[in-house]
């Protein structure tokens, strides 16, 4: 099976000393991300960050500079749902 790739772009909203998160409950437990969220085919990084904000939190935003890359590969991170060939 070919590898599953998925680009996503999040967003590091800061107030004072305060970052919004967007919060999570499975069996598991609690857990947190920041917003944002998967991109579309033919949609570029920043208009993904706009559609993904004004859907979970009903904001518009001004997107800044890229500040980090976080790649993910399922088979160095055991214990999720996430089928073992995504990355």
């Amino acid at each position: 099976m070919p590898l599953q790739h998925r680009t996503a772009a999040r967003a590091f909203i800061q107030a004072d000393e305060r970052i919004l998160t967007v919060r999570y409950r499975d069996a598991k437990g609690d857990w947190f991300v920041l917003p944002g969220g998967g991109q579309q085919p033919g949609e570029d990084l920043h208009a993904t960050l706009r559609r993904e904000c004004r859907e979970e939190l009903g904001i518009s935003i001004r997107v800044g500079p890229l500040r980090w890359v976080r790649e993910f590969i399922t088979t160095h991170h055991p214990g999720h749902d996430l089928p073992c060939e995504f990355h």
